[in-house]
């Protein structure tokens, strides 16, 4: 059986994958056929969703080009927005709720151990829900 982190081409893709499977001990769902670079997480007790990993047009986001990107979408305290809004390494939610949610490019420019930590953080705030 292929490993999910197989699915994506970006180092941190596969980092972050192995992180929440080591952390959490949860795996990716891939839940649309059509789009075999999507996936998700949950958190087991109340099905919501803290984390998704996406490959997207970078022109998605704004941004110039049209190479595909790879990103994570991560639950956010609503606080937290305004001053995490970069629109070069941290955009609104791609695709999710924009007031609750934020994209991270998973391209390298934000370092692994800021991403664990908002990671950390999603999940925390999926686990009040």
């Amino acid at each position: 059986m292929k490993k999910p982190e197989k699915n994506f081409t970006f180092p941190q893709s596969a980092s972050v994958i192995k992180y929440i499977r080591k952390k959490y001990t949860t795996e990716p769902e891939f839940l649309w056929k059509k789009f075999p670079r999507y996936a998700i997480w949950r958190y087991e007790k109340n099905n919501k969703w803290y984390g998704v990993i996406m490959s997207i047009p970078r022109i998605k986001l704004g941004l110039s080009g049209d190479d595909m990107i790879e990103i994570l979408d991560l639950r956010i305290d609503t606080n937290e927005i305004p001053l995490a809004i970069d629109n070069k390494h941290y955009f609104p939610g791609w695709h999710m709720n924009k007031n609750h949610w934020i994209t991270i490019i998973l391209d390298g420019s934000v370092a692994l151990s800021e991403i664990y930590h908002r990671i950390d953080n999603s999940y925390q705030i999926t686990t009040n829900k």
